[in-house]
């Protein structure tokens, strides 16, 4: 990379790069975090992205951490919660419960999805999800920058808000508003769990249009509605500023209309911090390793100083594949001799073959039918196992087309299991629930159980299963 310098020993190793895009011009902000605390060390703008890193300061270093934002309107966040499991469980079924809720197929789309503070029985996850083609064009965009992680500019509002305005682990709906949206945040225990982006800036709200105040106040109670709040009472909402009159009108009107708004000015009146908030709290998720961030680029991005490992990881397997395809062409070939071809020909020109084809294309398009109405299994146990509370807890869930779904878990009495086993009965699509087994455990005194059940036509025999 240009303009970096060898590391000055004076220098604290934790420090933290990152740059945001807003509009036409690139902020950046360098943060070192001492303990549990963040110091800002300096703020730049710049018009490009080509003298990387250094391009903003002299005193970047090449072992400073360096992040980019990413712009995260097309980002859609979901918040389930899930019945308690091991881990391995736990993470297949939160991975079938998001795709089971994605708008695309799964190819096209990806996830990434944080765990939160357990609630009674329940485990909340927060996912995020976006289209795979425009975080490519972002990995593209950036490229001259090689950054070791990209950040969610919604996770970067959130944290800056948690660590210069005054921000506390209660939940509350944090606002940044910029010219031309509003980006609308749910935070809980210091962490983004819900977000969304509106469309009117403060550029709109500056013409004091009547009809523009309205909208703005119709759109962000039907934000709180969607995340779960029967009254914008509820919920505290603040909107980060700098003292501009605009903000304060903005607050003002969402207070006159039932909210409960406040707009927070940075700490000890720094209003830098207000400028460079995105890139600030960028940095600081970057540099907190105490905390998960919602790394959605984890699968098609690799960062800087990742790539080497990775390379060394995967050119065994990539070379063991080769040798093994090259095997399998050899062996095809030897195989496919004249008699085989002309077997296939004479096939391929038989009367049978047109009727064979739209068994296929039949056959298709009830895979394609059965792929949009995918079983949501997951989600029905959790409605189910929610009523428990903390007696069931499940430790294996397993499935295969056309045999029974195995479960098994925890129940603290007898009682619980039987009940357990009475809802997954009254379920519509759920039949022969049957308690294979249920021991006690000496040492737990918990008590070991596996139920066998169909669901559907999925564990069923038969034409109907083939769909699945």
């Amino acid at each position: 990379m240009k303009n970096v310098r060898k590391k000055d020993q004076s220098i604290s190793s934790l420090c933290t790069i990152a740059i945001a895009k807003e509009q036409e011009r690139l902020l950046a902000a360098k943060v070192r975090k001492n303990g549990g605390d963040f110091e800002v060390l300096w703020t730049k703008d710049g018009q490009s992205l080509q003298g990387g890193f250094g391009g903003f300061d002299d005193s970047v270093t090449e072992d400073d951490q360096q992040a980019v934002v990413f712009e995260s309107s097309g980002v859609i966040f979901y918040r389930i919660e899930m019945p308690q499991a091991e881990t391995e469980v736990f993470e297949k079924m939160v991975r079938v419960q998001a795709e089971s809720k994605l708008p695309l197929p799964t190819d096209e789309i990806e996830t990434a999805w944080r765990v939160d503070k357990q609630i009674g029985g329940q485990v909340p996850v927060t996912i995020a999800a976006a289209r795979k083609n425009s975080l490519r064009d972002f990995i593209n965009e950036i490229s001259p920058l090689e950054p070791e992680k990209i950040i969610l500019d919604y996770e970067a509002i959130a944290k800056v808000w948690r660590e210069f305005f005054s921000g506390n682990n209660s939940a509350a709906m944090v606002l940044s508003v910029t010219d031309n949206c509003t980006k609308v945040c749910m935070v809980e225990n210091g962490q983004l769990i819900r977000a969304v982006s509106l469309n009117i800036g403060s550029e709109k709200f500056s013409s004091a249009n009547t009809e523009t105040t309205r909208r703005f106040v119709q759109d962000l109670a039907g934000v709180v509605e969607m995340f779960g709040f029967e009254s914008p009472k509820i919920i505290p909402i603040f909107i980060l500023t700098d003292g501009s009159e605009i903000l304060n009108k903005m607050t003002d009107y969402l207070n006159s209309a039932g909210f409960r708004a406040t707009a927070p000015l940075p700490k000890d009146g720094n209003i830098d911090i207000y400028k460079y908030r995105i890139p600030i709290g960028a940095a600081m998720v970057a540099a907190d390793d105490s905390q998960e961030w919602l790394d959605i680029f984890k699968n098609i991005y690799i960062g800087k100083g990742k790539k080497k490992e990775h390379l060394l990881l995967s050119l065994k397997p990539a070379c063991f594949a080769c040798i093994a395809a090259a095997i399998l062409f050899v062996i095809m070939l030897y195989m496919t001799d004249a008699a085989s071809l002309a077997r296939i020909e004479k096939k391929l020109s038989g009367p049978d073959i047109q009727a064979d084809f739209q068994m296929l294309m039949v056959k298709q398009n009830l895979k394609k039918q059965a792929a949009l109405s995918r079983p949501n299994f997951l989600k029905l146990l959790k409605d189910i196992s929610s009523s428990g509370k903390d007696g069931i807890k499940l430790t294996g869930f397993d499935f295969k087309r056309t045999q029974k779904i195995v479960i098994t878990g925890t129940a603290q009495q007898d009682k619980q299991l039987y009940e357990f086993q009475k809802k997954l009965q009254s379920e519509k699509d759920i039949s022969e629930v049957k308690i294979q087994s249920a021991d006690k455990d000496s040492k737990s005194k918990r008590i070991n159980f596996i139920i066998n059940l169909h669901y559907r036509n999925f564990t069923k025999k038969g034409l109907e299963s083939l769909v699945f």
